[in-house]
């Protein structure tokens, strides 16, 4: 650039001093991204057998959601469950069934915060769930927030091999926990699913055609 405008590449550049920056809203300075604590999949009703849900707190000096982006951050895919709140987006939780075959996702949204504030509130996100989805134990696979200012964190199984449609390991349900500070059988639960009934098989294989023989009349069909 200094070349074509004729001047020395030290004339393209300043220092800008500013004694009274603070810097993100509200006068907080944050590049932290936020702290999930207390992380438990229980029953939100405990009269309703299959009504499970996630609860967490969130923790940070700026504030979780009230960010432009709103509705979730996955978009449509193949697979099922997916479920979006109407608040303001703060981030997304992924669930995988025991042979690994079906996923869910759902955001995290400011309307699952039951207790206290953006700053340090407590949050409980409906696990969907219905009577499709294979019973057993499902893990959670992705945890990931953002703060008001772009401050992630993401919690995610680590695939060392395979695919994400294999079951999870107890090695990646391991590293998942460490990273959230809990003990790994708190990442699963068992889905009883009393009214299972797995989705319609839809046929998509073509028929197929077998060797022809003539009859006199010219016309033909399929040889037994």
């Amino acid at each position: 650039m200094a070349a074509r405008l004729g001047v020395d590449p030290g004339d393209l550049s300043f220092t800008l001093v500013n004694p009274d920056y603070v810097g993100g809203p509200n006068g907080v300075s944050d590049t932290q991204a936020p702290l999930i604590t207390d992380f438990n999949l229980r029953l939100s009703d405990p009269s309703q057998p299959d009504s499970w849900a996630a609860t967490f707190r969130l923790t940070d000096a700026t504030g979780v959601g009230d960010i432009s982006a709103s509705g979730g951050g996955y978009g449509s895919g193949s697979f099922s469950g997916s479920g979006y709140g109407s608040g303001s987006w703060i981030g997304n939780l992924g669930f995988t069934s025991p042979d690994g075959e079906e996923k869910v996702y759902t955001s995290i949204d400011s309307d699952d915060r039951i207790s206290g504030d953006a700053q340090s509130g407590l949050y409980s996100v409906a696990i969907p769930l219905d009577e499709t989805h294979v019973p057993g134990e499902w893990s959670l696979t992705s945890i990931s927030v953002e703060d008001a200012v772009g401050n992630n964190v993401d919690v995610s199984r680590q695939i060392n091999s395979g695919s994400w449609d294999d079951p999870i390991t107890a090695l990646q349900r391991e590293q998942m926990a460490a990273r959230l500070g809990l003990a790994p059988e708190s990442l699963s639960f068992d889905y009883s699913n009393s009214s299972y009934q797995p989705a319609s098989i839809i046929d998509e294989t073509p028929p197929q055609l077998n060797r022809l023989t003539w009859l006199e009349d010219g016309l033909s069909k399929p040889a037994i």
